[in-house]
């Protein structure tokens, strides 16, 4: 616990605002608590000190090792604009390559369109004559395909007559047949019955005559001569029958003859329209040959038609491509310069953090000298009264020598406002101040490089050491032991480290301003732990990271 401050009169509230000298202050000794107190404060501080010079420690290797990788990135920036000056000079060369290949592709075209051209045209005559004579010679062919329709027709209509013909033919010859073989069967039934009949007749009338012989030959020979009259006339009646059928079977003999005839005639005819035919069908083979010739030619010309439009396609896909290949090379020739300058402003950025990095040591490096010379002084100082105000004034010296370091901080743009440094600040009431009169310590001053150094941004209390001027400070209540009632609590004087904030926040605060003056000290302290690469393409992904985290930061 820090001792308790004694109250201080009535007439120090108006000190500052009246024409009065200001009182000296009373020197109150120090107590065994106060003593163990300033102690474990004193501890803390070199604690904090020791931090603080392991932190100056880690930001000088961190600032090496950043310098090394600067050089790396220095050099592979050189061998990537080497590289990338090559590409140029060889993209340039295959511009000039392409350029030329295209003014000959150009006129080869030209004069490959002009042959094309004659070729297409003569091909075009040449089909359209083909084409002429082709359809004259179709429309001829048609003529006699109609004609051989009806040749065909015709002759189907005679084959189906011929062949009914020699059906009734083959008929009439059986029926023929079966009537002369009638005939002829009859005849000689008619023969043998009337054989027979002569024979029986001829035996009857012998023995007729045999018996009437005795009694009347003159009758029997009246009547064998009437007889042989009456059979002579049937023979010769069976004669003339008989020339009949002879003479009508010799008229059916002439008729099938001059039906063999007409037979032989229709053969012979049939024979010539077949040999018309053949002849037609080799004529209509010999067409259809020709025919698809001229459509072959025409397939042809159509093939070569479409080789010129594929060679004409062709044409313009080179074209296109060397428009493409154009476009790449200025892409390309875009790209470096945009490259250039995303290297340019990373030296830049290198050489702003560089220079941060180095006003972040000097102010570390004041601010752990005046420290230093605070606490040798308290080391070297006794407890007496004047050592008390000497502590006192060292103390107020080292605070407005951090209280300047600061304001340098603030005017660089690398420490926090008054607003970060009160959000978690208790509201104090306001007390005033006495004016004493201290010593001055030399500390060494803080050098701005080729910068003027502005009016304070900081004022005394806005860190937290000490109180404001303008805030009224409550402090601690003595209680008498003699008296029952506690008396109310009086306006004082309250310690420095009363004021002071506990060493954990102090240090996040510290860390906090630290890290909000500079982001890229964060992203230093992580690059450090990290396997340094070798490789010269990630040192490209590893500088666009950066510049991607200080765009987050």
């Amino acid at each position: 616990m820090p001792p308790k401050a004694t109250p201080k009169k009535k007439d120090d509230k108006t000190g500052d605002r009246g024409s009065k000298p200001a009182p000296v202050p009373l020197v109150v000794p120090l107590s065994e608590t106060s003593k163990e107190f300033y102690l474990v404060q004193i501890r803390d501080l070199e604690q904090r000190l020791e931090r603080y010079q392991k932190r100056c420690d880690e930001l000088e290797i961190s600032n090496g090792n950043f310098h090394d990788k600067y050089v790396q990135m220095d050099s592979d920036k050189r061998e990537i604009i080497a590289y990338w000056k090559q590409q140029l000079k060889l993209k340039g060369e295959e511009l000039s390559d392409l350029s030329e290949n295209y003014s000959g592709l150009q006129l080869t075209k030209q004069i490959e369109k002009e042959q094309f051209e004659k070729q297409v045209s003569s091909l075009q005559n040449e089909l359209d004559r083909v084409k002429e004579e082709l359809t004259a010679e179709n429309t001829i062919l048609n003529g006699k395909l109609a004609v051989l329709e009806e040749f065909r027709i015709q002759r189907k209509e005679l084959l189906e007559k011929f062949a009914k013909m020699e059906v009734d033919l083959r008929e009439m010859e059986e029926q023929n047949k079966q009537t002369i073989y009638q005939l002829e069967k009859k005849q000689v039934i008619d023969k043998d019955r009337l054989k027979k009949d002569m024979f029986m007749r001829v035996n009857q009338l012998v023995a007729e005559f045999r018996k009437v012989s005795n009694k009347q030959m003159a009758e029997t020979t009246k009547r064998t001569i009437r007889e042989n009259v009456s059979l002579t006339a049937q023979m010769s009646k069976m004669s003339d029958k008989t020339m009949e059928l002879i003479q009508e079977n010799d008229e059916l003999k002439n008729k099938v003859k001059r039906m063999k005839n007409k037979i032989d005639v229709l053969e012979y005819n049939e024979k010539e329209i077949t040999k018309k035919m053949l002849n037609c069908q080799k004529h209509i083979t010999l067409l259809t040959t020709k025919c698809q010739e001229s459509e072959g030619t025409i397939a042809e010309m159509q093939q070569k038609e479409a080789e010129f439009k594929k060679k004409l396609k062709e044409k313009e896909n080179l074209q296109q491509q060397l428009e493409n290949t154009e476009e790449t090379i200025r892409t390309a020739l875009h790209n470096s310069k945009e490259l250039t300058e995303k290297l340019r402003d990373t030296e830049t950025k290198f050489d702003d953090i560089r220079e941060e990095n180095s006003m972040i040591l000097q102010i570390l490096q004041d601010a752990s000298t005046a420290i230093k010379d605070y606490l040798l002084s308290l080391d070297a100082d006794d407890n007496t009264s004047e050592s008390q105000e000497l502590i006192g004034t060292q103390r107020d010296n080292m605070l407005q020598h951090l209280l300047m370091i600061l304001n340098t901080a603030r005017v660089l743009g690398l420490g926090p406002g008054i607003a970060d440094l009160n959000r978690s600040r208790s509201p104090q009431t306001d007390v005033p101040r006495t004016q004493e009169k201290r010593k001055i310590i030399n500390l060494p001053p803080i050098q701005l490089k080729g910068r003027d150094i502005p009016p304070a941004h900081y004022n005394l209390g806005d860190i937290g050491f000490v109180p404001r001027a303008s805030q009224p400070v409550l402090g601690h209540v003595e209680s008498d032991s003699s008296s029952e009632e506690q008396p109310e609590p009086k306006e004082t004087h309250q310690s420095t480290g009363v004021q002071t904030l506990s060493m954990k926040r102090t240090l996040f605060f510290n860390d906090e301003m630290l890290w909000q003056a500079f982001p890229s000290t964060k992203f230093i302290e992580n690059e450090v732990t990290k396997k340094p690469e070798s490789t010269s393409g990630s040192l490209i992904s590893r500088s666009k990271d950066y510049l991607r985290s200080r765009r987050l930061v």
